[in-house]
């Protein structure tokens, strides 16, 4: 899966690179009904090397449509550990959280990278009865 991130860069003077900010690669969130958890992921990379980067979660809501409109309901945010080499993960148990592998609705996930600088960037997970969608 790719997540993709629209980041609008502007160089200042005095300012770091343009290229100076976080970039997300790749995202996934995975219900593990065996195993009774959810499992987190991402790969990030930095032009100034993955320990730039310095968090990373998840903001997990409910996705409500109302007609025409789409409304989101915040259910929580999750912290992923830094596993090495831009690898982001978190297992879940579930109790903790309350995203359910058996919701019949639909989630939506933001997933943000933060660097050092206070640079970010994000994308967002979609999950529902016909799967999981990056976008």
């Amino acid at each position: 899966m790719r997540a993709f991130a629209l980041l609008l860069a502007v160089a200042l003077p005095g300012c770091d690179s343009v290229t100076d900010f976080p970039r997300l690669l790749d995202a996934s969130a995975d219900c593990d009904e065996g195993e009774q958890s959810w499992r987190l992921e991402a790969e990030t990379e930095h032009d100034g090397g993955p320990d730039r980067i310095v968090s990373l979660h998840f903001d997990a809501a409910i996705l409500l449509m109302n007609g025409d409109f789409a409304d989101t309901q915040f259910i929580g945010s999750h912290s992923l550990a830094h596993e090495g080499d831009g690898l982001w993960a978190l297992d879940l148990p579930l109790g903790t959280t309350q995203l359910d592998c058996g919701f019949d609705g639909e989630y939506l996930l933001t997933v943000t990278a933060e660097d050092d600088d206070g640079d970010q960037a994000a994308g967002q997970i979609r999950i529902d009865g016909f799967g999981v969608r990056v976008e």
